[in-house]
């Protein structure tokens, strides 16, 4: 398998960190960052090395030669004057081989790249790009998708201060066809991200593969800074896939947005107070932070899909503003009992996913390889207990939205606080964090 790595970036905005060295030749750690992304590629079974080089290559060839001494071949292609990276990847087409992965040399990367080329393989999508939530959106490029993972859309930065998106960032890594070299005339100086992805997107042949990895740009010297903590602590390790992370699973209505009562309508969502703040510190704290809430409002007919997905967004651009995030999110659409003016038929049975049941929990453990150990659930009613203790997890209630009061003697939760932001306090305190 191949991976080229688009390696001829300046550094420009990490002034002296980069003044002598190409930018993806920064050290993190005891290793450029390059030589991080080799040695990635490699245990993941990648043996055929392209790097694009442009900037100071020099530098980057007499480290590495011709990849011996990290167990795979590498072959350069340099550009003069730089091409972009769909330009470069034009430039260097002799060379590509019929599939390919892609990473951008100024990122720090610990993903399961395996795994992201086999779910490409089945998607049959000319490419593939990973996407994650970060702690700032509102300066990324974001990308929609639809329900079978197509990525409908792509939202360049700057965007109205109204516009409400999922909190999807692309990564910097992709799996690519070659045949989407010929969407890119020779030597023309064009983007993936600005000018060939979006016409994949509306040619239905871009696919999105979610991740809660390790993903992040270290073009400034605070980033940098950020980075090479994370590296030193073991963080980048930790968030890897291989490695089984805890959850907090959070119910939606009356935990994180204040309950209305079949809330229906984006005007209608409003985060409770500190409910942002609680979210970071979750992510922070290395926790996947994942939504589980029933929504019988679809199958009632009261809300389409279209305007549940608009009500998702908006929390996640509001979380968003306030530098938290949420890793996944599964809702249940249906409802069992029948006879309301304008239902779905369709969704009106006795599913597996509506809460107390567990097929939302369950479907989470296999998507993001949850260990339940040390995981929780803060949620404020009943359903939400007794899904909790049918998982094995801790449950959390909290006296916000139904306050628990559906809950007998039987089913009360472990703890309970005034909010989720006293949840929280709750389990950190009992586990310190994800890693504890």
């Amino acid at each position: 398998m191949q991976v080229v790595i688009l390696a001829g970036g300046r550094g420009t905005r990490l002034g002296e960190h980069a003044q002598t060295i190409p930018k993806p030749m920064v050290a993190i750690g005891e290793r450029p960052n390059l030589e991080h992304q080799i040695l990635l590629a490699q245990r993941h079974g990648f043996t055929n090395v392209l790097l694009l080089v442009s900037h100071l290559s020099e530098r980057i060839e007499s480290h590495f030669g011709g990849g011996e001494r990290f167990g795979v071949k590498i072959s350069y292609c340099a550009e003069d004057p730089p091409l972009g990276t769909a330009g470069a990847l034009r430039h260097a087409s002799q060379l590509l081989e019929d599939r390919f992965l892609v990473l951008y040399g100024d990122i720090f990367i610990d993903c399961d790249l395996a795994r992201l080329w086999a779910h490409h393989v089945d998607s049959r999508a000319l490419a593939t790009l990973v996407v994650h939530p970060n702690d700032h959106p509102d300066d990324s490029d974001l990308v929609e998708t639809d329900a079978d993972g197509r990525i409908s859309a792509i939202y360049p930065k700057p965007r109205p201060e109204n516009q409400y998106l999922p909190n999807s960032v692309n990564a910097g890594v992709a799996v690519i066809e070659r045949e989407i070299l010929a969407m890119i005339p020779p030597g023309q100086h064009l983007d993936l991200a600005r000018d060939i992805f979006p016409a994949l997107a509306r040619n239905g042949r871009l696919r999105a593969y979610h991740s809660a990895e390790y993903f992040k740009d270290f073009g400034t010297p605070d980033r940098l800074a950020h980075v090479r903590s994370d590296f030193e602590s073991g963080k980048t390790a930790r968030l890897s896939r291989s490695h089984a992370r805890p959850a907090v699973f959070l119910d939606r209505d009356g935990v994180i947005n204040k309950d209305v009562s079949h809330l229906s309508n984006p005007a209608q969502m409003e985060l409770i107070a500190g409910a942002a703040e609680s979210i970071r510190r979750l992510n922070q704290a290395g926790y996947l932070v994942i939504v589980v809430t029933n929504q019988p409002v679809v199958a009632r007919g009261e809300c389409s899909l279209d305007a549940l997905r608009l009500i998702h967004s908006k929390m996640e651009t509001l979380l968003g503003r306030e530098r938290a995030w949420i890793d996944a999110l599964y809702f249940c659409p249906h409802h069992p009992d029948k006879g309301f003016a304008g239902e779905v038929p369709e969704l009106k049975f006795d599913c597996m996913c509506r809460k107390p049941k567990t097929g939302m929990f369950d479907q989470a453990v296999r998507d993001w390889n949850v260990s339940l150990a040390g995981s929780y659930c803060v949620g404020d009613s009943r359903r939400d207990i007794v899904a909790a203790r049918r998982m094995g997890i801790v449950p959390v209630g909290v006296r916000t939205g139904s306050a628990c009061l559906d809950c007998d003697a039987l089913d009360l939760p472990d703890w309970l606080a005034d909010d989720l932001r006293g949840a929280v306090e709750i389990i950190l305190a009992s586990s310190g964090s994800a890693q504890s």
